[in-house]
């Protein structure tokens, strides 16, 4: 075992020891424990349940601009997510229009509104 090694199985055996609780100590039995939270963990599955919730609103939309849009939902949440990933990339309006025509099959003004309930519904905050 070298130096590295022995530090670290160190360092873990004094951090366990930290965590076990006195028997003769009666105050820690009744201290609960606290969970640590990532934070960022927490705003990914955040806005992970939030994008599943807005996947019905964002075909509904789609259905409202033009009924063939919604026929299927998979492949319009796809090219909705990339839509998503195009905004984020600061991409302008022009590109963003003409990329949701080419992966819509759509025509450029209704282009435009694919991106609009695109940002509405999956990527609101983009």
């Amino acid at each position: 075992m070298n130096a590295r090694q022995f530090m670290v199985v160190g360092v873990a055996l004094i951090a366990l020891a930290g965590c076990s609780s006195s028997a003769g100590d009666p105050g820690s039995a009744a201290q609960p424990q606290v969970p640590v939270v990532d934070p960022g963990a927490s705003e990914a599955a955040a806005k992970r349940a939030a994008a599943a919730g807005d996947a019905d609103s964002y075909v509904a939309a789609l259905k409202a601009i033009d009924p063939k849009l919604g026929t299927n939902q998979a492949a319009a949440l796809d090219n909705g997510k990339t839509i998503c990933l195009d905004i984020e990339q600061k991409k302008t309006d022009a590109e963003l229009a003409k990329n949701a025509a080419t992966r819509f099959d759509v025509d450029k003004g209704t282009a435009a509104k694919v991106v609009a309930a695109t940002r509405k519904a999956l990527c609101p905050a983009a």
